[in-house]
């Protein structure tokens, strides 16, 4: 069995670290979320959960 793992690369993977972080801090769950969404493959998007 072998993963089918997509992968960013670092300069656009540092922006959504950068907005997941922004919106941990400001204990915003939408937000967080749809970076979630964004970038994790199954990860439901805000408001269908």
């Amino acid at each position: 069995m072998k993963a089918q793992e997509a992968f960013l690369p670092w300069l656009v993977l540092d922006v959504h670290l950068q907005a997941l972080r922004a919106a941990a801090l400001a204990n915003d769950d939408t937000a967080l979320r749809t970076v979630l969404a964004q970038c994790v493959p199954g990860f439901p998007a805000p408001g269908l959960a």
